[in-house]
């Protein structure tokens, strides 16, 4: 039980990090015109906590399909909140 817990962490984390990825060029000045920086320094992290989540999430349920809603979930809490 306590994968799945992690696993719901890691896709909230990596939720939140795709957010700031893909907005912080409305936030902030610095990061308008700076993609490929965006894409590295948020990208990667986001990418690796997408990866163990649903890998934590798979193997706690045995089904691909719960990681998937899971992860879907997520992005719908996660996207109101932020925006």
């Amino acid at each position: 039980m306590r994968m799945l817990y992690f696993g719901i962490a890691l896709f909230f984390l990596g939720q939140i990090l795709g957010w700031f990825q893909l907005n912080t060029q409305y936030l902030s000045e610095w990061w308008k015109d700076r993609p490929l920086v965006a894409a590295f320094a948020m990208g990667v992290p986001t990418s690796v906590a997408f990866w163990y989540a649903w890998k934590c999430v798979a193997e706690a349920t045995g089904s691909v399909w719960s990681a998937r809603f899971i992860g879907s979930s997520t992005g719908l809490i996660i996207f109101p909140i932020l925006t």
